[in-house]
């Protein structure tokens, strides 16, 4: 149970940043649209954070999962 407390704790460590990311990126998307502009650098920079923040998040997900399933000693 503690391992899997701890694996939650590493998930909201990354997806916190994420969620804000994800809503800045929608704002600049939108703003680019409205302007009939490119997207500006700073979503390609942000959606490669993301990407790197989101795939530990995802393994700790699965290794928590695995824990609940497989209730090792």
């Amino acid at each position: 149970m503690l391992w899997s407390s701890a694996f939650y704790l590493v998930v909201d460590l990354f997806w916190l940043p994420v969620i804000w990311m994800r809503l800045r990126i929608a704002k600049l998307a939108a703003q680019a649209r409205n302007g009939n502009r490119p997207l500006p650098s700073e979503v390609h920079e942000s959606m490669r954070i993301w990407l790197w923040c989101g795939w530990p998040a995802f393994a700790t997900v699965v290794g928590a999962l695995w824990l609940m399933i497989a209730k090792p000693s």
